[in-house]
């Protein structure tokens, strides 16, 4: 049997913690009654500053649409008479963003091994202005003679676009010294010789966006990738650093992360066959395949006037694929 003094101190401590639990709740809802009328009284004041809503002047998409209409011609006012130098323009990414630069008001120069002459085409048609260089970015040499002509055409250049690149799919076992080399001249080098070219004017003007097309296999590891995954890791080191470099110039450096895009390369290339275009939309949180289009718009606000407090960043623009 349980002592009868035992068990009555068992209830008096039972009885006292429940008080004490009982006394913290209301302190607690005293304290959450005092917070909701702060915040009442907070908001009965902010709206006797602030005057009422203006009421829609028609139907919302109406209004979102005039919206976007005033932003593209804002963009446009502010971007008419800049340069922006396009590597790899000739096609697929790098001919998508020359496109939608040269609409959003800039005089355009591409770089490129190719032959750019269907981009030239393109923008002309649409009434912008083109230079079009055959140029090999892995080169000092080529990048110095290319920049020449640029800056003698235009006398500068506001917005540097790094496209050009390659992404051979190899093992490392597969991959030779030479390939190595190969992909990192075109997709790293390339990064260094252009940024000597071009961004020393830009800092000596105060104003400057360089913009690097990286690839979010730096962040998912891709198999089969490791020579081109590891340049577009140096990418993003890059941009980063370059971006702390000339940070108090009014200069901004900072990249875009695709995921696998259908291009004229990735479909005439293994990844088809392999199955890769349907394995990265099932991944993806947007169930279909990227396209050169898709960038644009992300390449235009980086170049603008309203990113001019981003740098030294990396916007994965992949549907979604990188999302965890």
């Amino acid at each position: 049997m349980t002592p009868v003094g035992a068990g009555g101190g068992t209830v008096a401590a039972a009885a006292a913690d429940e008080l004490r639990a009982l006394a913290t709740l209301g302190r607690r809802a005293r304290q959450m009654r005092a917070t909701y009328n702060r915040l009442q009284l907070l908001s009965t004041r902010r709206s006797r500053r602030l005057p009422p809503a203006p009421e829609p002047d028609g139907p919302s998409g109406a209004n979102v649409e005039l919206r976007a209409q005033s932003m593209e011609e804002r963009m446009k006012r502010e971007s008419t008479g800049r340069v922006a130098v396009v590597t790899g323009g000739a096609a697929s990414i790098g001919q998508a963003c020359a496109l939608r630069l040269a609409r959003d008001g800039h005089r355009v120069a591409i770089a490129d091994i190719a032959p750019a002459d269907e981009t030239e085409a393109m923008i002309r048609e649409r009434g912008g202005e083109c230079l079009v260089a055959h140029c090999d970015v892995s080169s000092g040499e080529s990048v110095t003679a290319f920049a020449a002509q640029a800056l003698e055409r235009y006398g500068r250049c506001d917005v540097l676009l790094a496209c050009a690149g390659i992404y051979p799919v190899a093992n490392l076992s597969e991959t030779s010294w030479e390939d190595w080399r190969r992909v990192m001249s075109i997709n790293v080098d390339s990064l260094f010789h252009l940024a000597q070219a071009f961004v020393p004017g830009m800092v000596e003007r105060g104003w400057g966006r360089v913009i690097a097309i990286s690839s979010t296999v730096f962040h998912t590891g891709t198999p089969r990738f490791v020579a081109y995954t590891t340049s577009k890791g140096a990418v993003i080191g890059f941009v980063r650093a370059l971006a702390t470099e000339v940070g108090d110039s009014g200069v901004t450096v900072n990249s875009i992360a695709p995921s696998l895009t259908r291009t004229k390369g990735t479909l005439a290339g293994p990844q088809a066959e392999l199955g890769w275009f349907e394995l990265t939309r099932e991944l993806q949180a947007i169930k279909r395949t990227q396209v050169p289009e898709d960038l644009v718009g992300a390449v235009s606000f980086f170049a603008s006037d309203d990113a001019a407090f981003i740098t030294g960043q990396t916007l994965p623009v992949d549907g979604g694929l990188t999302r965890v």
